[in-house]
């Protein structure tokens, strides 16, 4: 016997949802005969929330795929990030939960002054605006080791 890895429910609509609200459902069974559910019925619960902006401060910026023979730094060293979400999503959200990327391997072009970084939020929570937008690179060679 296979595991059920999800229900379809009928069609749930509500225009002009603004509080949270439950609602009993019926399951819809594709196999009949050959699968059935207990219960037919389900109640699910709808949580709403507003969406709100805050701003997150002193994201680093991570340079990666560095050359060994490099040490990069960004400068600023830090963002300040934009976001938007549900609100008790927005305002549990850390700074340890965003990425803010640099790849030296794959964008660094010489001669260049100012990059782009890539943002990368959960994927309940969108980015409105970074600050700075972009950043300088220094680069200093490691002496080589005998």
């Amino acid at each position: 016997m296979d595991k059920l890895q999800f229900a379809e429910t009928q069609k749930i609509k509500d225009d002009n949802v603004r509080f949270p609200f439950d609602v009993s459902s019926e399951l819809i069974n594709h196999q009949k005969g050959i699968v059935s559910f207990q219960p037919e019925k389900v109640k699910l619960h709808f949580n709403i929330e507003q969406l709100v902006e805050r701003t997150v401060y002193n994201i680093p910026i991570q340079i990666i795929n560095v050359p060994k023979n490099l040490t990069a730094e960004a400068a600023p060293a830090t963002i300040s990030l934009r976001v938007k979400g549900g609100e008790t999503r927005i305002s549990n959200l850390t700074i340890n939960e965003i990425d803010v990327l640099f790849d030296y391997a794959a964008e660094y072009k010489e001669g260049k002054q100012n990059y782009l970084m890539q943002i990368k939020t959960p994927e309940d929570v969108a980015w409105v605006e970074a600050s700075p937008q972009y950043f300088n690179i220094k680069l200093v060679r490691r002496e080589e080791s005998p």
